[in-house]
This record gives structure tokens, sequence and C-alpha cells, in this order.
């Protein structure tokens, strides 16, 4: 569900795109970093478009230079993409370095990089009078809705066999309405799209809550059995530090089924390969370095990459990135780690669709390597 958030990013192609990553900062030094990368798109594009037709290409650029208002709007790093059919502005929350490209499709190794850190989830918030549901898309949080809960009784630091009949019946009353409000805004969502339910509130409820939840395959985390609404910020560090982990294990689990796949000749390290299999879609899943651009060009029809200086002309852009995206037109899946995770600090690693066919069998030699 997240490619579609970006959909029209990855699906440009062709043309001059151009693509801007900045740090968060004073909206001044955001703006004098966008006139120097402006400046230095227009001698690089001046001899490829006439003067009137590169006036129009960059007048979004120029006009956003011209609002502070709506440049200090954005509190987070943001990435500038401008085609002749798209000028959109992303606000990220992450951004290992500052990159500006123009090549003929869009640079998305930090959206991914983002992306794979960056789950969806919802979040269902117990307080002593009240339950909360959030949605969070690429770590924006909604709320989908917030009910009562229907009782006189406050129920924390109270055990079962404490409470008395009436009370028993209520609290098990509460509970079923919190899992039809779950059940109505969230189980199908989460089911489908592996999306899970973080909880946080007293464990007389969370406890059953959970249990019912397990029952019908809903994917779900218990995070604290303390919560106030005032709390959701360290909820939102809590739930973060639980996805990096995740995404460090994802990386880890893809390094040793590499490692299978390598044993059996159904595995590619040299980049002159990958770019042909990413060419056919042969490629199952792709690893490659977010701290290493390697600039060149890649032809989709047959996956041959030409490799070329930074700067060398207005169609290169990290033959990484175009692989990536090559991929994942393909359907394949596509991580990213730091270069010093992968083996001999390849720049790439790739997963065929089929163990000892496909490539493998017409030659490709997995064990050759590149220095890049």
């Amino acid at each position: 569900m997240k490619m579609l958030n970006f959909a029209n990013l990855f699906e440009a192609k062709g043309g001059l795109h151009i693509s801007i990553y900045l740090k968060k900062d004073h909206v001044s030094d955001q703006i004098e970093r966008l006139r120097e990368e402006l400046e230095t798109t227009e001698r690089m594009l001046k001899t490829t478009l006439s003067k009137s037709d590169l006036g129009r290409f960059l007048a979004p650029l120029r006009n956003l230079i011209n609002n502070r208002e709506l440049l200090s709007n954005f509190t987070e790093n943001i990435a500038i993409f401008r085609n002749t059919d798209i000028f959109r502005i992303v606000s990220l929350p992450e951004l290992d370095d500052e990159i500006s490209s123009i090549a003929t499709s869009f640079h998305i190794k930090p959206l991914l990089t983002w992306m794979q850190k960056e789950k969806n989830y919802f979040f269902l918030g117990i307080d002593e009078d009240s339950m909360y549901l959030y949605k969070s898309n690429l770590g924006k949080w909604t709320i989908v809705d917030a009910t009562p809960i229907s009782n006189g009784f406050h129920w924390q630091d109270r055990r079962w066999e404490d409470l008395s009949r009436v009370e028993k019946h209520l609290l098990m009353k509460n509970i079923e309405e919190m899992y039809q409000f779950i059940k109505v805004n969230v189980l199908d969502r989460a089911k489908s799209a592996n999306e899970i339910v973080y909880i946080a509130g007293d464990s007389t409820y969370t406890d059953v809550l959970q249990q019912k939840l397990d029952e019908v395959g809903c994917p779900n985390f218990l995070l604290t059995d303390n919560y106030k609404r005032n709390q959701n910020e360290q909820m939102k560090i809590l739930i973060g530090d639980i996805l990096q982990q995740q995404s460090e294990k994802t990386v880890n689990n893809f390094l040793k089924e590499y490692q299978l796949a390598k044993y059996n000749r159904s595995a590619l390290s040299n980049i002159f390969d990958i770019g042909k299999a990413s060419a056919d879609g042969s490629i199952s899943k792709l690893i490659i370095s977010g701290d290493k651009n390697i600039f060149g060009k890649v032809c989709h029809q047959t996956g041959r990459i030409s490799i070329n200086p930074p700067n060398f002309d207005h169609e290169d852009d990290c033959i990484l990135d175009d692989i990536a995206q090559m991929v994942i037109e393909q359907k394949g899946e596509v991580l990213i780690t730091n270069r010093n995770q992968l083996p001999m600090y390849s720049p790439a690693l790739a997963i065929m669709r089929e163990a000892g066919e496909g490539h493998i069998m017409q030659g490709y030699l997995p064990e050759e390597k590149i220095a890049l």
C-alpha cells in the first residue's frame, strides 16, 4: 500500500526528471541551497532545452524559492520532484544525505530507505475513560475514531478475582465493545495488509482483547500497560524503535537467504549481471547500498550498464536506483542497507526467482566481483 503513495514518482520514465533532497534546516538556508541547485540545473540543461522551455520547466522551482511561507510549513526534511507532468514536495522524517539528480527518472533510493523503516500500522490507546484509534500512514498519525468506555468503574490495578459479578459483566461488555470497535475499523485492513495493531492500556482490558485478536488472526503487539492520551509521542518513539529493529532483522534475513541462494547458484553479486537480470524480471529480491551512488545509465530493454563520472550528462542517475526501480516494476522486493553490511562491500546483491534457472543457466557467474 505504501508504494501507492508514490506510484506516480516510481512509474515516471523518460524525459527530464529533477530530484532534490534537502535536510531539515532554517527556511533561509533551505532556500539558499535550493537556489544553488537551481543554478546548477540551469547550467546543465541550457544546451538541452531552449531558453523558453527551460524557463517553463524550472518555473515551479523558482516559485518555490520565493514562497517562504510554503517551505516553512514543512517541519521535516523535504524531497522535491519535477518533470513535465509532476511537481511534488514530500516530507521525509529521515534523510541520511542531501542529494540532487537530473535523470530520465526520479531518484528514489532515499524514499525507499525511509519506507523500509516506516511501516503503516494502527495504534489503540485505552485510558481510564476512553479508547482512541489512530492510523499511521508513513509516520503521520490520524485519528480514526474515539469512543468512551461505558462503565462506572475503574479497573486499574484490580485483579479479576477481586471484581464483583456485576463488575465482571461490565468489564467483559467493555472488552467486547473494544473488539467490535477494532473489527469494524481495523480488522480487514490489518489482516490483508499485515498492518499491526499496537495496543497500550491497562492489562485488565488488553489481555483479553489480545486473545480475541489472536483468535481471528489480527496481528497485534502490546506496547505498555500504562497509557494516557498525552503520551502519544512516547508511543510513536516506542513503535519507531520496534520498526527499526524489524528493518534490521529483514536485512539480516535477506543476507541469510542470499547465502543459501548463492550455494544453490541462484544469486548474483556482479552489478552488470544484476542489471541484465533486472531487465527481464528474473530477480525476486534485491538489496542495494543506500550510501553508495554509482552514476551512469541502465538500458531498460537489455539491462546493459554504462558507468560515467558524476554529472556526466543530464540523463545519468545512480544505476543502483535505476535497477531498484526495474525490480519494483517487475514485482520484485527491494531492500536498502549500508554498504558495509553487504559481503565484500558489494553495491548490490540479488536473489533469482527460480533456483538453478534463468540467468544462472545462461552463463552468469555469481562469484564474479567488481570493485566499485
